[in-house]
């Protein structure tokens, strides 16, 4: 959440947009982002009176708990967590995973492509033996083993949705910018899987 920022009213102490990616300028002012928190929070001092900006992070919070944010606005900032939550999520899943402490595998989309093709050659085919490639050099694989593989890998991939859903439920039952600034955003995962 670091390059993110609540639009703010100062003069009304009002959250007035959903958190947004500050650039490292904005309208007429060059290197935004090295400002203090307390040049950024009020920025009449550049001509843009009634706005200004905090960095929606924890060492915010209780500056954001503070800030009074109407309903409809409430809505926008918790669907820009979702989001944010869902790209994490994403994120994640493409990490590379130790595997028996031997090889990492990263999961792009053709990875996960491959070894779905592969995992229905293994079902089709229990004999079946074979190299497979991963960023740290092929791996010896039994059809047996490749199956445990994959529904490992599988496991992994279905507890990063589940630890994504279950933030965003989270996110919903928030009445207000208080309770959702308690929300724990981060996806915390094991990159290790043991066959």
């Amino acid at each position: 959440m670091d390059d993110f920022f609540f639009v703010i009213n100062p003069i009304e102490n009002k959250i007035i947009n959903a958190p947004q990616k500050m650039g490292i300028n904005w309208k007429n002012i060059c290197t935004i982002r090295s400002l203090s928190a307390e040049e950024l929070y009020d920025l009449s001092w550049a001509g843009h009176e009634g706005v200004g900006f905090v960095k929606a992070c924890g060492e915010n919070k209780d500056i954001i708990q503070n800030l009074n944010c109407d309903p409809d606005i409430l809505i926008l900032v918790k669907n820009t967590y979702k989001k944010i939550i869902s790209e994490k999520r994403k994120e994640k899943e493409s990490f590379p995973i130790l595997v028996e402490g031997k090889f990492l595998i990263q999961l792009t989309e053709k990875c996960k492509l491959h070894m779905l093709m592969k995992y229905i050659e293994c079902i089709s085919n229990e004999d079946l033996s074979f190299n497979w490639k991963s960023n740290t050099g092929p791996i010896k694989f039994t059809a047996i083993k490749f199956i445990l593989f994959y529904k490992k890998i599988q496991t992994h991939i279905q507890k990063l949705f589940d630890m994504e859903i279950e933030i965003h439920n989270q996110i919903d039952k928030c009445q207000d910018i208080k309770s959702l600034m308690n929300v724990e955003l981060d996806i915390n995962c094991n990159f290790k899987i043991e066959l």
